[in-house]
């Protein structure tokens, strides 16, 4: 009988150990939509599934999700996060260990998440915030849109990384998110403490490499001082993609920022603040990236911030390429400034195809330029464009320079005899799109053009005025003056590129020629030039077809 019961008490404890094991398995699978996590992802349909997510990777439980390498989770709605106390998925909290960062993959399915205000009140360094927390080790996040309903508020006052994307991004991918969620910073920040915001906080490289691909910000950014006077590493640092990129100190490992846009306006009080990444830092690599967004900056110690429009600064192993700018940079108290990087600090920073075409405004003497603000570094700079245009801010009135074709060098940025690839050669002032520029005098290439009597085709002429405004107009009311989309041209500004002109006619019913006159006069009336039109008769009975014979004349369709 003993040993009966021996027996049977085994078994009731085989029993309940089988039981409780099994619950967490049946647990997660009731938690999510469906799925299994690998081959058939975890479906996230609601908000309380993402706030599973979230506590079970925040409580180290789910070691991340490493326990399951490749945990794959997939959002299968819309999500509205009305009422909902925030909080990220993943944090910094285990470090070492990283149980408590996100290791899985999430992909968003291009659903929206609305009327989410993520709160950032953190009092403890090191801190990391956001729809994600913190995102490590392969992890990868994409495919989300968060609408002008959503806002991210940083109030930290510790260092930490704020996204609104993910506050932390460490050898890990974010790529297609769209945010148009207000980003602002009103916290408290010590001297001696880095803080970031953006759609991503941070971005760092350890033995691999992070990437941030195809991010498109449309949300303003705003940000006090916080009482951090520091224009360095310890800075404040705003960034409409990322606030600071950079990798470990003994490794080449890249942060690349690929085919990102901002279209944000910034409004800030920091010492760096830019449209793509306030900090090019270590291995930092921008590429195929747009700024349409103005930086408008106040920082309390004048003549002290770097603000660029691209980036503030670019360190050791950075390089920006095909990336252009055509928002303003504005520095209300004497910020150095540059359009596309305020800071060049490496001899091994290349800047290949980078085009700026917004203003820099600062009252600050010198560090500033249309393309950068300072460059004391044999830093390799390649087909490059500075256009734009150069002034002092003077309380709002933005006194320009008049930065043209012939003077643009004078204007590109400070720099001395170490900047050996700084050059007209390296560093051009064509127009977007353009590729030839303008003769120094006013004028066209063609003195006279024949168009036929069906007003089929048309002539394009090159206009050459570096220096005055113009205006056109025709002595005959059937002659078009268009541009190359047809639309008509009665007067145009100047320009170091070729203008491309084109004149047209309607049908000419009559059995004779006819003649007119195209002028182009700059509006000052000191300049002019002239092209005569001559069109075809129809002939004796106009022809139902007719035949189209070569010229020399440039012609048009």
């Amino acid at each position: 009988m003993k040993q009966l019961r021996k027996i049977l008490s085994l078994l009731c404890a085989l029993t309940m150990v089988l039981t409780f094991l099994s619950i967490p398995a049946l647990a997660e699978e009731t938690a999510f939509a469906g799925g299994s996590g690998t081959d058939a992802p975890w479906q996230i349909a609601s908000v309380d599934q993402l706030a599973y997510l979230a506590a079970t990777v925040n409580d180290g439980s789910k070691s991340g999700y490493m326990g399951a390498m490749g945990a794959y989770f997939v959002l299968t709605a819309d999500l509205d996060m009305t009422g909902v106390d925030w909080r990220p998925i993943g944090n910094m909290n285990d470090m070492e260990n990283h149980t408590t960062l996100f290791l899985g993959s999430f992909d968003g399915q291009g659903h929206t998440i609305r009327n989410l205000k993520m709160v950032c009140k953190a009092a403890q360094a090191t801190s990391a915030w956001g729809f994600f927390g913190a995102v490590a080790n392969g992890a990868v996040v994409e495919n989300l849109i968060f609408d002008a309903s959503c806002s991210l508020e940083d109030k930290a006052t510790a260092g930490t990384d704020c996204g609104v994307v993910a506050g932390l991004v460490y050898e890990a991918t974010v790529r297609n998110v769209v945010n148009k969620a207000p980003i602002s910073f009103d916290g408290a920040a010590p001297d001696n403490i880095r803080m970031t915001i953006g759609m991503v906080g941070l971005a760092f490289a350890d033995k691999n490499g992070a990437r941030l691909e195809k991010l498109v910000n449309h949300g303003a950014l705003t940000a006090t001082s916080g009482g951090n006077t520091k224009n360095g590493a310890t800075g404040i640092h705003v960034g409409g993609i990322v606030g600071f990129s950079s990798n470990k100190s003994n490794t080449m490992a890249v942060v690349t920022i690929a085919e990102c846009a901002n279209y944000g306006d910034l409004d800030t009080q920091v010492a760096r603040a830019s449209g793509i990444v306030a900090a090019a830092n270590r291995y930092t690599e921008i590429e195929n990236c747009v700024n349409e967004g103005d930086n408008v900056n106040a920082f309390a110690t004048v003549n002290s911030a770097r603000i660029g429009n691209i980036t503030c600064i670019t360190a050791v192993g950075s390089k920006i390429t095909n990336t252009v700018n055509r928002g303003n940079v504005i520095c209300k108290t004497g910020g150095a400034a540059g359009g596309i990087v305020c800071l060049v600090n490496d001899d091994g920073n290349a800047f290949v195809g980078c085009e700026n075409y917004g203003l820099v405004i600062t009252d600050r003497a010198n560090y500033k330029g249309t393309l950068f603000g300072q460059c004391n570094k044999a830093a390799r700079f390649s087909d490059c464009i500075a256009q734009g245009d150069l002034g002092a801010y003077e309380d709002g009135s933005y006194a320009l320079v008049g930065v043209n074709y012939t003077n643009y060098m004078s204007y590109i940025g400070d720099h001395n005899a170490t900047a050996v690839h700084v050059n007209s050669q390296n560093i051009l002032y064509y127009p977007n799109g353009s590729q030839v520029p303008a003769e120094p005098e006013f004028g066209v290439n063609l003195s006279s053009v024949e168009l036929n009597a069906q007003g089929s085709n048309a002539a394009v002429v090159q206009l050459s005025s570096v220096d005055y405004d113009w205006t056109v107009s025709a002595d005959g009311d059937w002659a078009h003056i268009t541009d190359l989309s047809d639309v008509p041209v009665v007067s145009g500004v100047k320009d170091p590129g070729v203008q491309y002109i084109k004149i047209g006619a309607d049908a000419n019913t009559k059995t004779s020629p006819r003649s007119a006159v195209v002028t182009f006069a700059s509006t000052d009336g000191s300049k002019s030039a002239t092209v005569r039109v001559d069109q075809q008769a129809r002939g004796e009975a106009f022809p139902s077809k007719w035949v189209f014979q070569a010229s020399t004349l440039p012609l048009y369709g």
